[in-house]
This record gives C-alpha cells, structure tokens and sequence, in this order.
C-alpha cells in the first residue's frame, strides 16, 4: 500500500503548494483575480489560463500557481468545470492545461 501513500503524499504537497502560492500573492490579489476570472467566465464559454492572462488586468504574482488557487476556488463555487480538453500553455513550458467550461457564461455584452 505504499502507492497509496505517495498519491497522498503527492496531493498533500501539491494543496500544500497552492495555499503556499496564494498566501504569498496576498488575500487583495486573490479576490481581484477571482473577481476578474468571474467577469471572464460570464463572457467567454470556456476558459483557459493563457486566454485568461491576456484578457486579464491583474499583475501577475510572484508565484503564477496563485492562480491554481483562484481556479480551484471557482471551480468550488461552480463557475466553471473541466470541460476534459487541454490546450499547452506558454506559462508552464508547453505543459498540457485544462480548458475549463464556463457555468455562468451570458454571452457577449452588447
């Protein structure tokens, strides 16, 4: 059952690093973003963090996985799912990221 362990482990680390990113990018950068993100969603049917940085006004943090937060935040509040398509992402050395699925998206404002 060690495997079982390290998947623990591994998921301990990885929330572990989230808040780490998050307390760093402060409580102020965190509600802008998500606030931002929230604005994004409406607008857009799906979402994915390149799209999103270059829609974006927020600074981008010391840290970048602050945004991990921001997501996972959203997603908890079900403004938006994994929609199970992933696109690379300039950020993170072509790494494969999700594409994420507006819940609340109304359209293009006229």
């Amino acid at each position: 059952m060690k495997e079982q362990g390290d998947l623990f482990e591994a998921d301990q680390k990885r929330k572990d690093g989230i808040a780490q990113a998050e307390e760093s990018a402060g409580v102020e950068w965190c509600n802008r973003a998500y606030e931002d993100l929230r604005q994004f969603l409406q607008l857009h049917p799906t979402m994915h963090s390149d799209d999103f940085w270059e829609w974006t006004k927020v600074p981008f943090p010391k840290d970048g996985r602050a945004l991990g937060a921001v997501f996972l935040r959203a997603s908890r509040n079900n403004l938006m799912r994994k929609s199970g398509k992933y696109r690379p992402t300039i950020r993170s050395h072509m790494a494969d990221s999700p594409v994420w699925a507006s819940l609340i998206y109304q359209g293009p404002r006229r």
